[in-house]
């Protein structure tokens, strides 16, 4: 079920009007828990904690388009291995809390590893909120930007289902994946 700004449970929504005495900031992304009824106020979550936002201070919010171009200096990132590291867009890499450095290079628009070592792909991406938050033992305190695991994965079907869907019969003419 999704509310009057076609945000539903599950949901990302990006905070763009905060009042300066929130817990929360604008830019911070935020997991939606629960709908209140009709009036488009939300209920959301980061970091264990639950807010409750208002209609006007919240816009949907997708990770889908978030891309390698989008990365910024400081922004930290959490590999599929869980190893951290620090965007620096000028030496074109990822400094490693392991020691070692991946060079953008190395990875697709799309934050996967251009090889096939599926470990150094991108899950997470944070952006410190402020400066002191430049460490790789909280940059997890930053502000979530991009989460792997909200981008809904394309929907299967077979064409028997899409033409009990369509309710007429469909012949698939090319594929643009």
């Amino acid at each position: 079920m999704k509310n009057n700004k076609g945000v539903g449970v599950g949901d990302y929504v990006k905070i763009v009007d905060a009042e300066c005495n929130e817990p929360y900031s604008n830019g911070d992304i935020l997991k939606v828990i629960d709908l209140d009824g009709k009036s488009g106020n939300i209920w959301c979550e980061n970091e264990n904690n639950q807010y409750y936002i208002y209609y006007d201070e919240y816009e949907f919010f997708s990770t889908d388009n978030f891309t390698k171009g989008n990365l910024q200096t400081g922004d930290f990132v959490e590999y599929r291995n869980r190893c951290a590291g620090i965007v620096n867009i000028e030496a074109g890499g990822i400094a490693r809390n392991d020691g070692d450095y991946n060079g953008l290079n190395a990875l697709t628009d799309h934050l996967e590893h251009t090889g096939e070592n599926d470990e150094w792909i991108i899950d997470k991406v944070y952006r410190p909120t402020e400066p002191i938050a430049v460490s790789f033992i909280n940059y997890h305190k930053g502000r979530l930007i991009f989460d792997r695991s909200a981008i809904q994965a394309p929907k299967e079907y077979t064409i028997e289902e899409l033409e009990s869907k369509l309710g007429e019969k469909i012949k698939i003419i090319g594929n643009a994946a």
